[in-house]
C-alpha cells in the first residue's frame, strides 16, 4: 500500500514487535532474524495460515478481483510461497473484497470453492468432534481457511461468528484467536453484522497495544 517489498515490512514490523500475543510461527522467527542479520530474505515454502492471517488490509485496499489476486500473492509468497500458502492468502482477500462490495455469505461461499477448490460444504457440528491438532492440515491454510469461513456461513450476528471457533475442544484457529488476532476474518464477518469499521479498528488497535 507504501510502496516497497513487502518482505521489508513484514520483517521491520516484527523486529519492532518481537513478541506479539501468541507469538510467531518458528518459520517466520527464523525468517526475520536471517533477514536481519544478512539483508536477504528468502521464502520458506510454508502453505501456514500466517499467509492468512495478515492479508485482510489487501481486501480492503483494492478494488478488482485482478488486483486482490496479484497483491494477495506477493503479500504471501515472500514467505508463505508455497501453493497452498498463496492460495490461503487469495482465498481470504477475496472473501473480505466481496463482503465489502456487498455480495452475500452464500456468493461468496460457492465463490471461494469454485475458484480455489475448497470444501465448505460441510457443517460445524460435523467438524467439532474431530477438529484438533491431529486433524489433517491443521494450522495450514488448507485447513483452516475453509473452516473458518464456515464459522461466517453459519453465524446468525457478529459474536456468534467471532466466538464459534472458541466452542471447539481446542482451536487450531490461529487465523482467527491465535499470533496475530483480528487482522483477517474478524474483519470479513464484521460486514455482515452491522459492525461499524471504526469499531473493528478500534478493537485491532487495542489489541495492538499489548503487544508492545
Amino acid at each position: 500500500m507504501h510502496g516497497g517489498a513487502a518482505w521489508k515490512h513484514y520483517v521491520k514490523y516484527a523486529s519492532k514487535y518481537d513478541c506479539p500475543v501468541g507469538g510467531y510461527g518458528g518459520g517466520f522467527t527464523r525468517y526475520v532474524i536471517k533477514a536481519v542479520t544478512t539483508g536477504k530474505a528468502e521464502p520458506y515454502n510454508s502453505c501456514g495460515n500466517g499467509s492468512a492471517m495478515r492479508i485482510s488490509p489487501v481486501g480492503w485496499a483494492f478494488n478488482t478481483r485482478e488486483e486482490v489476486f496479484a497483491r494477495a500473492k506477493e503479500s504471501a509468497e515472500c514467505t508463505h510461497n508455497h501453493p497452498e500458502g498463496i492460495k490461503g492468502a487469495q482465498a481470504t482477500a477475496l472473501a473480505i473484497f466481496m463482503a465489502r462490495n456487498g455480495a452475500s455469505i452464500g456468493d461468496i461461499k460457492t465463490a471461494i470453492e469454485m475458484e480455489f477448490g475448497y470444501n465448505i460444504g460441510f457443517t460445524l457440528d460435523e467438524l467439532r468432534p474431530e477438529y484438533s491438532w491431529n486433524y489433517p492440515e491443521a494450522a495450514l491454510c488448507q485447513g483452516t481457511v475453509p473452516q473458518a469461513i464456515r464459522c461466517v456461513y453459519e453465524a446468525t450476528s457478529y459474536e456468534i461468528a467471532f466466538f464459534t471457533p472458541k466452542k471447539f475442544n481446542f482451536t487450531p484457529f490461529p487465523l482467527l484467536f491465535s499470533g496475530t488476532p483480528a487482522l483477517a476474518l474478524p474483519q470479513f464477518f464484521s460486514l455482515f453484522y452491522g459492525v461499524f469499521r471504526r469499531r473493528v479498528l478500534f478493537v485491532g488497535l487495542l489489541r495492538a497495544s499489548t503487544w508492545r
